[in-house]
């Protein structure tokens, strides 16, 4: 309901990119969705379990840009930009993988350490063991560099709630795709991280399997409570799944300031009109050039 009041005060175009985009309910008796202007901060102000700031990562031609972001406690975040842009180098920094070359990452109000279970993180190719089963690849980051006692229940707690308990003891190879990319989050869930990174876990997959993996995160991010950032070249399906959204786009790499995503939920798949008049604006800044914040 908050939400909706602060839609209510601001509306507007939403053509200029200089504040941050939002789509909302405008009324439950009449209906009609709008897209609306919100402040750069968005209209919640809900503080940041994240805070990017001049981080540097290079796209696929060498370009190198400078970022700036901030991931909210608890919302599902989605990064959207055409290939090469720089998404999976940023994905890497965030995740410890690489090292930046300029900026600070804050985590929590401290300054970022790699190595301990605060993030988590999946990559766009598969990365679990063929060889150990569905629960042996979970239980796998507990054994090998953990840093916290381990609860010898979570791995089937994070199982049952993912609806896999039953595949536990199957191997990765015998499981559909979408499910093995359910089974890499939970992983990635397993430490229970503050924050989980989503390497386009769409790549590779068809329609009707990346419209059944969307249903499948749109449930669990409903019962887990974490704050996930997706990475991905799908304005759709970051509509459809995010609380916000940002365009990275250009040479060197630029981040838009973020598209609040007002609708309700759960969200289905399809393309109702209000999602349709966001992923319009989006698609202006994915075609051509973020001009609101150097990134």
């Amino acid at each position: 309901m908050r939400h909706r009041n602060a839609a209510r005060k601001k509306r507007g175009t939403g053509g200029d990119l200089d504040p941050a985009l939002a789509i909302g309910h405008s009324g439950l008796s009449k209906g009609g969705y709008r897209v609306v202007s919100l402040p750069a901060n968005g209209a919640d102000g809900g503080a940041p379990i994240m805070q990017i700031r001049g981080v540097s990562c290079a796209a696929e031609d060498g370009a190198a840009g400078t970022l700036d972001l901030d991931i909210r406690d608890g919302e599902f975040f989605c990064v959207v930009g055409p290939p090469g842009c720089g998404k999976t180098s940023l994905l890497r920094v965030l995740a410890g993988l690489d090292t930046p070359r300029s900026g600070s990452i804050v985590l929590n109000g401290r300054s970022a350490v790699w190595g301990v279970p605060s993030l988590g993180f999946t990559l766009a190719e598969s990365s679990l063991f063929p060889w150990l089963t569905v629960r042996q690849n979970l239980w796998l980051p507990l054994r090998v560099g953990g840093q916290r006692k381990a609860d010898p229940w979570r791995v089937d707690a994070l199982l049952g709630q993912a609806g896999l308990l039953e595949l536990a003891n199957r191997h990765p190879d015998a499981l559909p795709a979408p499910t093995r990319r359910m089974v890499e989050l939970c992983r990635a869930l397993v430490r229970d991280p503050l924050l989980v990174l989503l390497d386009d876990p769409f790549h590779g997959l068809d329609f009707k399997d990346r419209q059944a993996l969307a249903d499948e995160l749109e449930r669990f991010r409903g019962i887990c409570r974490k704050t996930f950032v997706l990475f991905t070249q799908d304005i759709a399906l970051g509509v459809r799944l995010a609380d916000r959204v940002s365009i990275m786009a250009g040479r060197p790499a630029r981040i838009a300031n973020p598209a609040a995503v007002l609708l309700p939920r759960p969200r289905r798949g399809g393309l109702p009109q209000e999602q349709t008049d966001l992923m319009r604006h989006l698609l202006d800044l994915y075609e051509g050039r973020p001009r609101d914040q150097a990134a």
